[in-house]
């Protein structure tokens, strides 16, 4: 049953993915060549403080919603569903006003005038984006992705037709920032609309409402006091991510570099995330069924954790060391001669994200297990680490100096969290399979990365990624990496596919897994 719960859910968000890794990819590099690289620096410095002030504000709250909602369902729950969701609805409209408010005094006060326009449509963006949150959360947390992803396929051709007329018409700036907000605008309408349909009884105030105080259910105190450390507890678990995991780079670049270099940090890093979107989907899925389970039947969580490590590292390593492999060709032929400089960083991002994907199931199973003490103490020892490392490489080296800081700090945060899960939280070591996946993408990385040196780009990545994939694949199956059980659990996922990719994908898996 899980399997089944986990392979709709991934099913639903890799559609989304999908669509959203296209219109990333394409927004990206039209926006880089059209834009050049010092403009690129100013946009994703602004998205990026506008981003980021709405998930530190709103994350905590969300994963709150999306832990107790899944707990109180898996108990069959009514009540205190109703009562979380009126509570959380009302907080995530105060989050939003506030940030809101406080974002446009800011801009209009300090951000010198060629910049505020702009500046203040991103801060208008977070209003849709943080009241998001609430219906995300709650589809999330009854593990039914579909709601969430039909928002994104309705809202991200909107964003792609609005920068294509941003480009196209030399709207610049205030174009791009105004299709965001527009895009995120449409996005929460649709997945609200949804919500309410999924939800009627459950939602207990009406918008206008939810500044109204004792106009909303009141959950036992016992369970009050659960979530407050918990929220306390996960925002500043954001916190400690923002500056570990979520390119706090770009303050100190913009600080003690060039504003491109800025650029060039950033492409590398957005790019790494949309690769690996689809592990993150996977992990995503899982950490779902991993809430539910932690009320329904906690002894499950952690041999699912330890399973899911394995495949996340199927999916992520080919990934990241291809990336690395084809970093050449891919700059050079996606966002021509004026980028070449992200090459390096790229390469050095893409190496670094393998110990951070690999301990993506490890966060999530602890923050189902309310274990977050451990990432929080260990969080603020890496933080220190990337904070000490940014301010002594960035000023010489710019953003080669930000991604190895980084990519330090993500490598020694990740390792104590894997020692911590197998140690302390009784998560069954996934060592032997993680060495197996790691030489099988290695070789494939090396035979990709020589014929990246001596076939022009275009063909180094027309050949590169089938050669790449297919050279993987055999490697797993000659290392033998699937253990028992695997053939059932990936065989049982083709019902969720298309019917025209479900004998491809039969005989792929027999090929692979069958020793």
């Amino acid at each position: 049953m899980n399997t089944k719960i986990i392979a709709r859910n991934s099913f639903w968000m890799v559609l989304d993915s999908v669509l959203g890794i296209l219109s990333a990819l394409v927004t990206s590099i039209a926006i880089a060549r059209v834009i050049g690289p010092e403009k690129l620096g100013y946009f994703n410095y602004v998205i990026w403080l506008s981003s980021i002030s709405g998930t530190i504000s709103s994350y905590g709250l969300a994963l709150v919603l999306r832990k107790y909602l899944a707990e109180f369902q898996g108990r069959h729950d009514l009540e205190k569903s109703r009562a979380l969701l009126a509570i959380c609805f009302r907080a995530f409209s105060l989050i939003a006003a506030v940030l809101v408010c406080a974002g446009l005094v800011l801009v209009f006060t300090l951000v010198p005038p060629e910049h505020q326009l702009y500046s203040a449509l991103a801060v208008i963006s977070l209003l849709p984006s943080v009241l998001m949150s609430l219906p995300s959360a709650a589809n999330a947390a009854v593990e039914d992705m579909a709601p969430n992803v039909w928002a994104s396929l309705v809202s991200t051709p909107i964003n792609l037709v609005g920068v294509a007329l941003a480009l196209t018409r030399d709207w610049g700036l205030v174009g791009l920032t105004g299709t965001f907000l527009v895009s995120r605008t449409i996005d929460f309408a649709v997945r609200y609309a949804l919500f309410r349909v999924r939800f009627p009884s459950e939602i207990l105030v009406r918008f206008t409402q939810a500044f109204s105080m004792g106009t909303i259910p009141k959950l036992p105190a016992e369970v009050q006091a659960q979530i407050k450390r918990f929220l306390l507890q996960t925002t500043m678990l954001r916190i400690l991510d923002a500056v570990v995991w979520d390119r706090s780079e770009l303050f100190f670049l913009k600080q003690y570099s060039e504003i491109h270099q800025l650029a060039f940090y950033s492409l590398s890093f957005n790019s790494l995330q949309q690769a690996l979107l689809l592990p993150q989907i996977f992990v995503s899925a899982t950490s779902l069924t991993m809430m539910v389970q932690q009320g329904r039947d906690p002894k499950n969580v952690a041999p699912m954790t330890a399973t899911t490590i394995r495949y996340v590292a199927l999916l992520a390593l080919p990934i990241t060391l291809g990336i690395a492999a084809l970093s050449t060709p891919l700059v050079t032929l996606l966002y021509g001669d004026q980028y070449l400089p992200v090459i390096p960083v790229l390469t050095i991002v893409a190496l670094f994200s393998i110990p951070v994907a690999l301990v993506l199931p490890i966060k999530q199973m602890l923050i189902a297990t309310n274990q977050q003490g451990f990432l929080l103490k260990w969080g603020c020892v890496a933080g220190i680490i990337n904070i000490a490392l940014d301010l002594w490489w960035i000023p010489d080296h710019g953003a080669i100096g930000a991604a190895m800081g980084n990519g330090v700090a993500q490598l020694v945060a990740s390792v104590g969290l894997y020692v911590f899960a197998v140690w302390k939280a009784n998560v069954p070591s996934p060592g032997q399979g993680l060495l197996k996946t790691l030489v099988s993408a290695g070789v494939m990385a090396l035979i990709v990365a020589g014929l990246a040196q001596k076939a022009p780009p275009a063909l180094a990545i027309a050949a590169g990624v089938p050669i790449g994939v297919l050279v993987f694949l055999l490697m797993v199956r000659w290392t033998r990496n699937f253990e028992a059980g695997d053939l059932q659990r990936l065989m049982g996922l083709r019902h969720q596919l298309p019917p025209w990719l479900r004998n491809a994908y039969s005989t792929t898996i027999q090929m692979v897994v069958l020793s």
